[in-house]
């Protein structure tokens, strides 16, 4: 125990102790409510023991409770206070901004529409346009473990079954001698992660190490694009169309001397370990899937048209940025950035109010304890 400083370790209960305490409970002349129903006080609720027994062995948790002295409690109301006018002027000027953000829906439909099968008229050069045709290209992308296709794009996506954590922190209570306690939780638990968290961060690191992932994810294009006649720079261009590449053995090329397997349309899975597998991975274990676009993808593209045909990025004076590829019609590419920017704006006044809310309560509560503490001291 640190000085203030209370750590509480919870960790899963073994089956045999599990066992146990079931049969002694059958024993107990003098039931618990918390073993028993409470509607039917002599009749044993197996229900009720087993989702306490659940609940107590999934658990794994660590508790920090720190206690606070007067000058500790003065300074960190100043501090709240501080952070709480912050946060009420940031909200204001994010609320403003908001109303003025670029509408890159209402920029994209005032792009001059040209045929993509036939050069534009030399009036058109330099200006914002759009065309609609299919991805075409000369190149070809493979991977470490796919072989070369036809794509414009190919990215490797890779996660690894890694620890999490999550920190909760309940607000400061005092306790009947007049001390204020604040309770922090950390709960931990293994997931699918492409980024993975360095556990030399954690506040429990003990029994939460996470390896370094063996592999990294990863983004191919082609250099050179084309839709009709006009040529486009994928590795500068905003495509908004991948899909999932399904995997077969016709398409992946898997190493003999590398324990990985494909084990469905989607996943390769490298364990690190011959302990685990797919359905239940131990933690170092890697899934690997792949996202493209093929050549032959109808969509739009938005962008500034330059001499010989070429389209590259769109920029105004606002230094407002456009060079976009949507699969499907100008129209569906107009409707989804107009989605798109909706759903920013609404997201951005959410938090806005938000963060404005919770700034006010942040003063408030602020001002409130440096009084109590200002006047108790006298």
């Amino acid at each position: 125990m640190l000085d203030g400083v209370q750590e509480v370790r919870l960790t899963p209960l073994l089956v045999s102790a599990s066992h146990f305490a079931f049969f002694y409970t059958l024993k107990l002349k003098k039931p618990s409510n918390l073993l028993y129903n409470k509607k039917q006080p002599k009749q044993f609720s197996f229900f009720s023991w087993l989702n306490l027994l659940h609940t107590t062995a999934m658990q794994d948790q660590s508790t920090e409770v720190k206690t606070n002295t007067t000058e500790e409690k003065t300074s960190g109301s100043l501090r709240r206070l501080i952070i709480g006018i912050l946060l009420c002027v940031g909200s204001f000027a994010l609320l403003i901004w908001n109303e003025g953000i670029f509408d890159s829906s209402k920029l994209a439909g005032e792009a001059q529409h040209i045929d993509a099968k036939q050069q534009a008229p030399e009036e058109r050069n330099n200006q914002l346009v759009s065309l609609s045709g299919t991805l075409e290209s000369d190149e070809v992308l493979d991977d470490l473990y796919v072989l070369s296709g036809e794509y414009i794009a190919l990215d490797r996506v890779v996660e690894m079954y890694a620890w999490e954590e999550k920190k909760n922190t309940s607000g400061r209570q005092r306790d009947s001698s007049g001390i204020d306690r604040s309770t922090k939780t950390y709960t931990y638990k293994k997931a699918w992660l492409e980024y993975v968290p360095d556990d030399s961060a954690f506040y429990q690191q003990a029994g939460h190490e996470n390896p370094r992932k063996p592999l990294d994810s990863k983004s191919k294009r082609v250099a050179a694009a084309m839709i009709g006649v006009y040529t486009l720079t994928p590795q500068e261009l905003n495509i908004r169309s991948h899909e999932d590449l399904l995997l077969n053995p016709n398409i992946l090329k898997l190493p003999t001397d590398q324990n990985i397997q494909q084990v469905n349309e989607k996943y390769l899975y490298l364990p690190a370990s011959e302990v685990g597998s797919f359905e239940d991975p131990e933690v170092g274990d890697v899934r690997i899937s792949y996202r493209v676009v093929k050549q032959g993808t109808y969509g739009t593209v938005f962008g500034k048209l330059l001499e010989k045909a070429k389209i590259i990025a769109y920029s105004d004076e606002s230094g407002n940025y456009l060079y976009d590829f949507f699969a499907g019609s100008r129209d569906d590419a107009i409707a989804a950035l107009r989605a798109e920017d909706a759903s920013v704006t609404w997201f951005l006044r959410f938090v806005g109010f938000l963060f404005m809310f919770y700034g006010i309560i942040v003063v408030y509560t602020s001002l409130k304890a440096v009084f109590h503490f200002s006047t108790s001291s006298i």
